[in-house]
């Protein structure tokens, strides 16, 4: 058997035992020892947790708020609904900025056009893994005295040079949802170096009394739901159930701002702790399908960062024809090959958010090139070898 393939069995065996024996209702403050575990890890002095990384992602651009009369903020024209869903809910006017089709990050001369004195803070987005050139991104946002506040929902473990990314900007922040490479079922962090950025948060989650730990006991139900599935013929199964929610993109900002709880934080515990391990199996389940797929005609791959370690929540492909993308997805999605389409639009192709957005341009190439060609693949624990091979393979054989 590859040794690959012991590792998945390992990581579905280590996980199923962590929602068994997760120091759930150990300990007199299981949220603080998670704080504490994570601030050693990332090397970072001040750790908040909220219900979701949108929750954090909120309290985090409401304390941002308290520290400047701007009001506006730059994000990705192709990302997470769940991005510009955080900024309206926070009172903020959204910016978008066009990406480059071949990192998936911003394009810094875009990024140059839309800072304004106006712009509050620019968000870079660790997409599906893949490391945002943060400290370009800072220099530029920071030039115009804009704060940087780091999206690093599915990129812990991360790090652009040396640095663990969440860390660099001036403000962090990770979820803790479902499918992310560290998870408590749902929740969210938030992180800084600064103590007035601290000082400013806590004084946040305070006055919507979001300090005192909840019950949480849905968030367990849930965990304990998806381990049903844990077993590597079973992983596609939980995408096929509604209630679940998994994958589904929606504008929506009128989401709960709630606190964390102590079952989520025993999860998160046992979670952190395999991070790096998890970290380093889906660096090679990507690194073996780049081998398998690169160079086939029509098909191009965003490139990783060359001074940066990426974790690869997903692995991004893009299909020049559409036809083709559709052929691929369909094949894949027939035989339960976890294919995602990620995101259906671009962030301006959203019309509700058009409101709330300041119309900097009246179209984004590249992130509506990437909306109209990009697959993801998985790279969880849990895939066979048998699995990433079939995946290469009808990828290959498509025309």
């Amino acid at each position: 058997m590859p040794p690959c393939a012991n590792a998945n069995r390992g990581a579905a065996q280590a996980a199923e035992s962590d929602l068994r024996s997760a120091p759930l209702w150990k300990g007199a403050k299981p949220a603080a020892r998670l704080c504490e575990e994570f601030s050693r890890l990332f090397g970072v002095p001040h750790v908040f947790l909220l219900s979701s990384g949108k929750a954090a992602l909120t309290i985090a651009l409401e304390a941002l708020g308290t520290l400047s009369e701007r009001r506006e903020v730059i994000i990705p024209a192709f990302s997470s609904f769940c991005l510009p869903s955080a900024v309206v809910r926070a009172g903020m006017k959204v910016r978008l900025c066009d990406i480059l089709p071949d990192t998936l990050d911003f394009d810094l001369k875009r990024l140059r056009e839309a800072l304004t004195d106006q712009t509050l803070c620019v968000i870079p987005v660790h997409l599906f893994g893949l490391i945002s050139q943060v400290d370009k991104i800072a220099k530029l946002a920071r030039e115009r005295g804009a704060f940087v506040l780091e999206d690093a929902a599915q990129a812990a473990g991360g790090r652009l040079q040396g640095p663990p990314v969440g860390t660099i900007g001036d403000i962090g922040i990770f979820s803790l949802g479902r499918g992310k490479n560290m998870t408590a079922s749902a929740g969210g962090v938030i992180v800084t170096h600064s103590d007035t950025m601290a000082d400013t948060i806590a004084r946040r989650i305070q006055a919507q009394g979001l300090e005192r730990p909840g019950a949480g006991c849905s968030a367990w139900l849930k965990a304990a739901a998806l381990t049903v599935f844990l077993h590597p013929r079973l992983y596609w199964l939980p995408e096929q159930i509604p209630s679940l929610n998994l994958g589904v993109s929606e504008f929506d900002p009128c989401f709960d701002v709630a606190p964390f709880s102590r079952l989520q934080a025993g999860l998160g515990r046992s979670s952190l702790r395999r991070l790096d391990e998890y970290n380093q199996i889906r660096r090679v389940h990507a690194q073996q399908l780049e081998r398998a797929v690169e160079g086939t005609p029509g098909l191009n791959l965003p490139q990783a960062l060359a001074n940066s370690t990426p974790v690869y929540l997903r692995f991004p492909i893009l299909v020049e024809d559409p036809e083709r993308r559709e052929a691929v997805y369909a094949a894949l999605a027939y035989q339960h090959l976890g294919v995602s389409k990620t995101y259906p639009s671009a962030l301006n192709g959203i019309r509700e958010l058009m409101p709330c957005t300041v119309r900097n341009e009246s179209a984004y190439p590249g992130a509506e090139t990437v909306a109209q060609q990009i697959l993801t693949l998985p790279t969880h624990p849990f895939v066979l070898q048998s699995d990433l091979g079939r995946v290469a393979a009808l990828i290959r054989a498509s025309r």
